[in-house]
Formats: C-alpha cells, structure tokens, sequence
C-alpha cells in the first residue's frame, strides 16, 4: 500500500512543484483521500481481526488477533508518513529524509527491546506502533518546519475528521 501511495504521487507532486500551492493541493487531496478510506478499513480490520483470525488460521492463532490489531492501528499513519516521505523527495529533503529514517531506525530498535522486555511479542506489536506514530509526528514536525510553513495545521486533524466522518 505504501509502495502504491508513494509511486502514483511522486508524478503528480513533481508536475505540481511549479507552485507551493500547487504541491500542497496535491499533498492535502491525496492526504485526506488516503486517510479517509483507511481509518473505517482500519476499524472494520480491528473489529473484524478474531472472526479472520479463526477463519484462516483456525483456534490455536486466537492469541493473534490483539497483534494484529494492533498492526493494523499502523495502517493509517505509516501510510500518511509514507506520503510525507514523497513529499520531502520531491522538495529536495533527501538528505533530511535519510536523517529522518535513521533516527527512526534507531527509534524501533530500542523500542522493540524495550517491549520484548516489557510484555514478549505484544510489547514489540505496541513498541511498533508507538515508533510508527513518531515516526508519522516527525514527519509532522518537517512539513510545518520546512515546507508548508503556513498550511500545515490543516494535514493535522482536517484528514481525519473526513474519515470519521465516512
């Protein structure tokens, strides 16, 4: 999904790169889009994780479904950070990307061994997620920061509130 969000976008930004409001059209339309259609996926996926669960891989995997779950809590924002990404590479915010990536890296790695520690394998689900939502907030903090200095209060709650709405 992520792969799918960033190859159809990259195009469009680019041809759009002629004005900052011409990117920043691109960016909040396909942002708010995305979120509209993944938050109710998202909580049909949750809410519908034990009956998938049991159908596919039966009774013993029921110890599953809180993980996934939880996965699929990411689907929203890892897509949204995602989209991010395409738009620092085409505002030229390569290197600043890279930094972005390696700080997450090293984010998910200490936070994994934390929530091994702390609870096994649903400690790590949880640990993802909560790197996933730095992750998706760092990449908040760069598009207020470095490229839509003015607009960016709109990408916070605006995509959202759509897709609660749906």
């Amino acid at each position: 999904l992520y792969d799918m969000v960033q190859r159809v976008m990259m195009p469009v930004m680019v041809k759009k790169t002629d004005t900052a409001k011409g990117t920043y059209t691109a960016f909040s339309r396909t942002f708010s889009f995305v979120i509209t259609l993944l938050l109710p996926l998202t909580v049909f996926l949750i809410i519908f994780s034990k009956p998938v669960v049991l159908i596919l891989l039966g009774k013993r995997w029921l110890d599953a479904v809180l993980i996934l779950q939880i996965f699929f809590l990411n689907l929203p924002m890892r897509t949204g950070a995602s989209l991010g990404d395409t738009l620092m590479r085409v505002h030229g915010f390569i290197r600043l990307n890279l930094i972005r990536k390696v700080q997450n890296s090293i984010i998910i790695c200490v936070l994994i061994y934390i929530g091994f520690k702390w609870d096994g394998i649903i400690g790590i689900s949880w640990s993802i997620f909560a790197s996933t939502f730095i992750s998706y907030v760092m990449m908040m903090f760069i598009i207020k920061n470095r490229i839509f200095k003015d607009d960016w209060k709109k990408l916070i709650f605006r995509p959202y509130y759509n897709g609660i709405l749906l």
